[in-house]
């Protein structure tokens, strides 16, 4: 990498790009994984044959890669406020219900999809302007050439540059559109990103209970709805040998993304354009990962708090170790890991880009379909 080049343009030569970085528990000895109550921790051996546990799955890492984009009520967080689109989701009484960005699905929520909103900056065959109230699903239907079971080929870069002008982080996380049974209304995660432990040897495992005694009705039955009576509960939580992320992101892929609709019916007239959206993307990837490494502040749609991004769970706090990077081209195995520095990652807050590699994006503007706006509100409701 000569010196007027950064991080960045190292990263676009390279197909595949993994950023591994070592992480210990920021107190205490043992941590909480994740898990559900009927099917307990994921615990496995690797080939080496030691015990491993997922500590987060790549689902839950997408979602916190996202968390760490936003703030209260569930918008773009600087500096990327006001330059990113965001859609909003209200019933007919004007309460928020959701966003986009808070959505497991993204832009292919059914709640975001099925809202109503009012069409402006078209006009009808009179040239009246159109004031008529619709579905963000029939205008998606319309646009990318949807006919009942049927998507023809030639249409499918549409949905690409679609999901890119309106949800341009459901690009990195990927998405699926249930709502059409036509083949093909998905995309890969161009970004992945695990949480792994290898489990200390001998007995690595504990395991404690607990107990809520209620002094004023003892024999109450636990009734729906209700925490009267005693309950016990289990608890197991495991002790680390070392604890590892790792974000792995398709470059490839990226690069032969369609993000943008060749102007003027000419592809050749719109390749910077797209260098530039590709450009863009990989430095929103790049901003996440700096975000959740440096234990920035992170939002639960669910709860409304916010917290530390390495605050994963009440038994599960985090704090960071070094940091590698690898790249691999032409489909052979990833080359020995770099050291990487997290400020050498994009970074940025409620002052700019410090690095300015996350430029600002101001073609989203007119990339937006429909009459749409980069805050846009739909009404959903029975």
């Amino acid at each position: 990498m000569s010196n007027d080049e950064t991080i960045l343009d190292e990263f676009l030569r390279q197909d595949r790009v993994l950023i591994t970085a070592e992480m210990h528990l920021a107190h205490g000895s043992f941590f909480q994984p994740t898990g559900f109550p009927d099917i307990g921790a994921c615990i496995y051996t690797d080939g080496t044959g030691k015990r491993r546990c997922l500590v987060e799955s790549e689902q839950s890492m997408a979602n916190r890669l996202e968390a760490v984009c936003m703030k209260a009520p569930g918008v773009w967080r600087e500096p990327l406020a006001g330059e990113l689109p965001v859609i909003r989701v209200e019933d007919k009484e004007g309460h928020l219900l959701a966003t986009n960005l808070t959505e497991p699905h993204r832009i292919a929520s059914s709640y975001v999809l099925e809202g109503l909103f009012q069409t402006g900056g078209e006009t009808d065959e009179n040239g009246q302007p159109d004031n008529e109230k619709t579905t963000l699903k029939a205008k998606v239907e319309e646009h990318v050439g949807i006919d009942g079971k049927v998507w023809p080929l030639d249409e499918r870069d549409k949905l690409t540059q679609l999901v890119f002008a309106l949800d341009p982080a459901a690009m990195l996380h990927g998405f699926q559109f249930m709502q059409w049974e036509a083949v093909g209304l998905r995309a890969a995660r161009l970004l992945h990103a695990r949480l792994e432990a290898t489990l200390a040897g001998g007995d690595g495992e504990v395991h404690y209970g607990l107990v809520k005694v209620d002094g004023i009705e003892p024999g109450a039955s636990a009734a729906a709805k209700s925490n009267k009576g005693q309950s016990i509960a289990a608890r197991a939580r495991y002790v680390p040998e070392s604890i590892e992320a790792t974000f792995e992101i398709d470059v490839l892929a990226l690069r032969e993304k369609p993000l943008l609709a060749a102007r003027n019916g000419k592809a050749a007239a719109n390749t910077s354009r797209n260098e530039e959206a590709r450009r863009f993307l990989l430095a929103l990837a790049l901003w996440k990962i700096h975000r959740f490494l440096t234990n920035a502040p992170s939002f639960d749609a669910r709860t409304g708090d916010t917290m530390g991004a390495l605050r994963l769970r009440a038994d599960c706090s985090l704090a960071v170790g070094r940091v590698s990077w690898c790249g691999s081209r032409h489909g052979a195995a990833f080359r020995k890991a770099i050291p990487l520095e997290l400020d050498h990652l994009v970074t940025g807050d409620e002052n700019g880009v410090s690095s300015g590699l996350l430029a600002d994006p101001p073609f989203f503007k007119e990339l937006l379909p429909f009459g749409l706006g980069l805050d846009t509100t739909v009404t959903y409701g029975k």
